[in-house]
């Protein structure tokens, strides 16, 4: 959802967005399929915000989500070593999705993502709420 708290929205193929938060929250809105372009796009955008923080927060909107080309799948497994300390927390999406995302999520581990925590949500209130809880904790191990 669009409001005013956001700042440099960009819109990805046509569909995707993301913008930054301050005063450490990324927001990525997932609409249809993702591929591997876009998924590129987006990963090079939170390497790029990244190299400034010692964390930062994920919030991503999957309620409008298709799938995700397996290409995408090896670029965002392989996203984790570039990123410092972060949170995702994800809301919408089938339970068949959150199975693709979980193993990403897994697959990133193994090619040496660190430092990293993730859940799913209901709505996007109780993600945000879960993601301020995890700025405090992230603020203090930094």
């Amino acid at each position: 959802m669009l409001d005013s708290r956001q700042l440099r929205p960009e819109i990805i193929d046509g569909a995707h967005q993301i913008w930054f938060e301050e005063p450490d929250l990324v927001v990525i809105v997932i609409r249809g399929k993702i591929t591997d372009a876009a998924t590129t796009r987006i990963c090079n955008r939170l390497i790029e915000e990244a190299q400034s923080r010692a964390y930062f927060l994920v919030l991503t909107n999957m309620t409008q989500f298709e799938g995700i080309d397996p290409t995408a799948r090896k670029v965002a497994a392989n996203l984790g070593q570039a990123l410092p300390r972060r949170a995702f927390a994800i809301f919408g999406g089938s339970f068949g999705q959150r199975v693709v995302i979980d193993l990403i999520f897994r697959a990133s581990a193994v090619f040496g993502a660190k430092h990293r925590t993730m859940r799913y949500f209901a709505d996007e209130v109780t993600s945000r709420s879960w993601l301020t809880s995890m700025r405090n904790q992230l603020a203090q191990n930094t």
